[in-house]
């Protein structure tokens, strides 16, 4: 579900889709508003994570988004870790955002 644009479309955007070391995220339904932007993978190590980076965003390294799953050495729990570049002021919205990206994870899933 983090590794390839098929999973991603099914809990991240309403499509995903994968042109070499770009893949395009539009939100929203042909028929209404649409919302797309286009992320260059950095990094990807199947089935643990995927890094891209925004192509609107600056040359900042730290300008990157990320999705890792991890176990933790301290209760053998998997955890998803997700680490998204903000300017403060957005720092809010982006977590409502990855909170709502989590519930649909969670239905898509069953977990």
């Amino acid at each position: 579900m983090i590794g390839n644009a098929a999973g991603m479309q099914k809990w991240l955007a309403d499509s995903v889709t994968e042109d070499g070391n770009h893949w395009t995220f539009t939100w929203g339904k042909p028929w209404t508003e649409r919302d797309t932007k286009v992320s260059e993978v950095l990094e990807i190590v199947k089935p643990c994570y995927i890094r891209l980076k925004w192509d609107y965003q600056e040359v900042d390294p730290q300008a990157y988004w990320e999705i890792r799953i991890e176990q933790s050495e301290l209760t053998g729990h998997i955890n998803l870790v997700i680490t998204d570049y903000a300017d403060d002021e957005d720092i809010d919205d982006l977590s409502n955002l990855w909170d709502d990206n989590m519930e649909r994870l969670h239905r898509v899933s069953g977990l």
